[in-house]
């Protein structure tokens, strides 16, 4: 809900997240709840439920009677959900550029700067986030509408994408 206060399990998943994506958190990484509790001044109960949304994000697996650690990731997966956004932006971007104004743009525009200027690379999606709420608003209502006309446009993605340079092999 916009404007609803964020929970403690939420903010500890999130300072999480961002530690395994920046790599702070290395793959393999054990999680324990009793550190994680006290780092944040809390019981244990919201730590398992941060740990249930890392795990729900991939970024953590349960592994029985050893707790949780960081997800590995190996190439491959990086590459296919490297593909998969590339190809959900340019569509997200198909469907919202009808609807893109000066501010719009202007305000895409500083946040690539911004992420180029604090090393994209190295933090994860983090900087491109400004990017994404610039066009977020005008995708939502184009996600219910042209519903047939979604697989023609799925098709161009890809190929898009595809002729960008991310094809397998």
């Amino acid at each position: 809900m916009p404007g609803s206060p964020e929970t403690i399990a939420v903010r500890i998943s999130r300072e999480l997240a961002d530690r395994i994506v920046s790599g702070v958190l290395e793959p393999g990484s054990r999680l324990r709840q009793d550190h994680v509790a006290a780092e944040f001044g809390t019981s244990h109960v919201p730590v398992r439920e941060a740990f249930r949304r890392l795990e729900a994000q991939g970024l953590a697996v349960s592994e029985p009677r050893r707790g949780v650690r960081v997800a590995s990731f190996d190439l491959a997966e990086v590459k296919e959900v490297a593909e998969m956004r590339a190809a959900l932006e340019v569509l997200a971007l198909r469907h919202a550029a009808p609807h893109l104004t000066r501010a719009i743009l202007d305000a895409a525009e500083a946040a690539t700067r911004a992420g180029y200027l604090v090393g994209a690379l190295e933090r994860g999606a983090a900087e491109t986030g400004g990017i994404h709420a610039a066009l977020v608003d005008r995708v939502e209502s184009a996600a219910t509408n042209g519903l047939e006309e979604r697989p023609a446009a799925v098709r161009e993605a890809y190929e898009a994408g595809r002729q960008a340079g991310l094809e397998s092999g």
